[in-house]
């Protein structure tokens, strides 16, 4: 072993002690008998310490397994970590040698994340100094909340989960693109310091799909088929920049809290009284209300309260009652010992095929959509602690289950797709949201025109390939779709590409 790999292998190691950073499970790592291995783990750690703490963190997952392998051995790496971890290979290489130093503390005790977040943004944007990092961390994890996971397969949901992550990639390689000081700055006004509230842009993009679809389906784009405007939202919203989006959705987010009617509600309530099954209320999480410190956290378990919890902190919580009654989100209240409400907190069952089930908090709110102090903050870290306890488990099963064959009972859904849609109440909201709404409208019906068109296009080649290969019903994209995901023929999707 070099003394010139010795030497670079104890200055990584000083970087992590200068951050505060535990290096016992690194040097245990590398302190084996085989010296050849030894320097291979110590070049790991040197060149690539992101990845090298992924092995180390998580020794027993058979991804990592194999690329430890890997590094025993001296192989290459690039090829094997860019297929692994989906990732480009210039992204790889851009880690190289980025230690704690310049990454920061805060990222290296999530290094999954931390592959996860620059996996999608360009290179060129990605940041270059400790603080561009310090300023990526929030950028991040405002934009993580914009995806909505769920366990429900419905190909509805499932689209809605694709556009949300497409946004969330957008709006992140935005905030990236120029100056990350002016980003910040820009996103400090508007959002009063609390760039984590990002993700309350994702009430707003969901809003602008239902109207575009909405606009859609007046057309009678339903008989090409629904696939063919799906991705109509987002190309909606990409029109403007990320600055001009949290604009709007701040601006929408006043708009809808001040709205005389709740058109969604009516319709909700409206559609699901012909079942036999009371959808008022829901379970609350486990151990609900919890005292931590001077802070009681309540679940809040029925549309009444969640209406309540928004009139008095001036949000938006009180449109998130269908999110509940589903099982998709909890809302958890955290209140002082009278009763006064202080923040909100949306809160996610995630299912993880390793870890179970964990806990998250996607968003946290105090007064109109303010930051929560420092006690809230506090309260609400605990309360998630207890509810990834592996004693709660077995209660946090019950509740999915719980959720799920409610969704058997009483399969609905919100928006235009399930004919639930105002659409003047819609578009009189966008009216007041849109600075160029004229043009905008403009622009969706030409982009509905050409969809359709496209579609049509598209329906034809697929009935063409669909009579070949011995189907003879529906001859359109969403049959195709359905025998492709009942049989698995993929030779369905064999047709020229229509752009």
């Amino acid at each position: 072993m070099t003394a010139q790999l010795k030497a670079q292998y104890q200055a990584m190691l000083g970087e992590f002690r200068n951050e505060g950073l535990d290096t016992s499970p690194i040097e245990s790592w590398t302190d084996v008998v085989d010296q050849l291995v030894c320097r291979n783990r110590q070049q790991m750690v040197v060149a690539l310490p992101v990845f090298a703490l992924l092995l180390v963190e998580f020794p027993d997952v058979p991804i990592y397994m194999e690329i430890a392998a890997l590094v025993d051995r001296g192989d290459s790496l690039i090829e094997p970590l860019s297929s692994s971890f989906c990732i480009s290979k210039g992204h790889i290489r851009f880690l190289n040698r980025k230690g704690p130093a310049i990454v920061g503390a805060e990222w290296l005790r999530f290094p999954d994340e931390l592959v996860e977040a620059i996996a999608i943004v360009k290179i060129d944007n990605l940041p270059r100094s400790r603080s561009d990092w310090i300023v990526f961390g929030e950028f991040w994890r405002g934009c993580r909340g914009l995806v909505a996971d769920s366990d429900d397969t419905d190909w509805r949901h499932w689209m809605s989960r694709c556009s949300l992550d497409v946004m969330r990639t957008y709006v992140l390689n935005e905030l990236c693109a120029k100056s990350y000081a002016a980003s910040a700055r820009k996103l400090n006004r508007l959002l009063n310091r609390n760039i984590r509230q990002l993700a309350s842009l994702r009430d707003y993009i969901k809003f602008v799909e239902q109207w575009c679809k909405g606009q859609a389906i007046k057309t009678g784009i339903l008989q090409v088929g629904r696939h063919a405007y799906e991705s109509i939202g987002t190309d909606f919203l990409m029109r403007y920049s990320a600055i001009k989006l949290i604009e709007q959705s701040c601006r929408w987010h006043r708009e809808i809290f001040q709205a005389d009617r709740d058109p969604l509600e009516a319709a909700f309530f409206e559609t699901v009284c012909q079942f036999d099954c009371q959808i008022l209320d829901w379970p609350p999480l486990p151990c609900m209300p919890m005292r931590i410190g001077a802070i009681i956290v309540h679940s809040l378990t029925d549309v009444y309260q969640l209406k309540d919890e928004g009139r008095q902190l001036e949000h938006c919580v009180g449109q998130y009652f269908y999110l509940c009654v589903l099982g998709d989100s909890h809302i958890i209240s955290l209140r002082n010992a009278d009763g006064v409400a202080l923040s909100t907190a949306e809160i996610r069952v995630f299912v993880d095929s390793e870890l179970g089930l964990t806990v998250q908090a996607v968003q946290h709110q105090a007064q109109g959509n303010g930051e929560p102090k420092g006690d809230c903050v506090t309260a609400l870290s605990a309360t998630l602690l207890h509810l990834n306890d592996e004693r709660t488990q077995p209660a946090l099963r019950d509740l999915l289950r719980f959720h799920e064959n409610r969704r058997q009972t009483i399969p609905v859904r919100i928006g235009p797709d399930f004919g639930w849609f105002d659409r003047d109440f819609y578009t009189e909201l966008m009216q007041r949201i849109l600075p160029d709404f004229d043009n905008a409208v403009m622009w969706l019906e030409e982009r509905i025109d050409e969809i359709r068109g496209l579609s049509l296009h598209r329906n034809e080649l697929i009935g063409e390939r669909m009579s070949q290969l011995g189907f003879g019903d529906e001859l359109t994209e969403d049959r195709a779709m359905e025998i492709f995901r009942d049989t698995g023929n993929s030779e369905i999707w064999d047709i020229p590409d229509v752009t």
